[in-house]
């Protein structure tokens, strides 16, 4: 689903998808039915999924709807799309992300924009009266609360200083008495993966002992995962005596995930349906808008 209206009293839902019309060429048109539309009020967000970029087309069409109805809405952007653009390499490389970001900052018919572990800060900079709302939801406590066992049994990973920064503000995940930091060395031009250090950030004392651990790789984003198979691989050489089972916490997951390696090397991946639309038995996905994170 990628449009939908959502009261945050009621829970009210629309599905805004089945409106648009597709035409031959791949031209589009919008038609919200008027009992719709006059149900709406101050109390409905816009939760929007990214599908690719046609979605921005659909966006600019719904804001044109939505502004006749005179009511100003929030809209939840649960993944941030184009966040990862958000660096400019050359004169002949275009600034994706901000310009994407003036787009949002256009639409008529906002009051304010949320979105849910944005890939990058500068997201956050460019993008007028927005709220990342990990502070009021954060998907990988709500994951790490509902396993069962003792958590001097799991060891938290994060795959570089930029998903510990991420995560680092919630008290929850701190509390967890092993934790290791993995330093990622990239080719900024082909996006490769040169090098994965694992570091024992805090330890129990008990890390390195032969029980069995669960390892839990927490971040925001997961494509092909090729940044998860080097991790898994840096933390068993760090943790040569240990028996480890990996399992991956990713707020966002790509279709793709299926064509790379992690569903082999993992046991489980927790993610929510920001991005994927896939099933696999080993993914497990969360359906954010159930979860009640607006509830006034």
């Amino acid at each position: 689903m990628e449009f939908l209206l959502k009261n945050n009293n009621t829970n009210i839902k629309f599905n805004i998808d089945k409106y648009f019309i597709e035409f031959g060429n791949k031209e589009l048109r919008l038609d919200i039915p008027k009992d719709i539309l006059t149900k709406l009020n101050n109390d409905y967000n816009v939760e929007v999924r990214y599908k690719d970029s046609s979605t921005f087309i659909k966006l600019l069409l719904l804001d044109s709807v939505l502004e006749k109805t005179n009511y100003k809405f929030n809209y939840v952007f649960w993944y941030l799309p184009y966040s990862r653009m958000d660096r400019i390499k050359d004169q002949g490389t275009a600034f994706s992300l901000k310009i994407i970001a003036e787009l949002i900052n256009n639409l008529k018919s906002k009051r304010k924009i949320y979105t849910l572990d944005s890939h990058s800060d500068v997201s956050l900079a460019l993008i007028n009266n927005i709220e990342d709302i990990n502070s009021r939801f954060s998907f990988a406590e709500k994951i790490l609360s509902s396993r069962p066992g003792m958590k001097a049994a799991k060891i938290l990973v994060f795959p570089d200083s930029g998903a510990r920064k991420r995560f680092g503000d919630n008290k929850f995940l701190n509390t967890f008495n092993s934790i290791i930091v993995c330093e990622k060395t990239r080719d900024f031009n082909t996006g490769k993966i040169l090098n994965v250090i694992a570091k024992i950030e805090k330890s129990d004392d008990m890390i390195e002992y032969t029980i069995p651990k669960e390892v839990y790789i927490i971040d925001d984003i997961c494509s092909y995962g090729g940044t998860f198979i080097a991790v898994k691989k840096a933390v068993k050489e760090l943790l040569k005596k240990s028996k480890l089972e990996f399992n991956l916490i990713v707020t966002h997951t790509e279709d793709v995930i299926e064509k790379g390696e992690v569903l082999k090397e993992y046991n489980e991946v927790f993610t929510t349906d920001s991005l994927i639309t896939i099933k696999h038995p080993k993914i497990n996905i969360l359906n954010l808008s159930n979860e009640k994170i607006f509830l006034k």
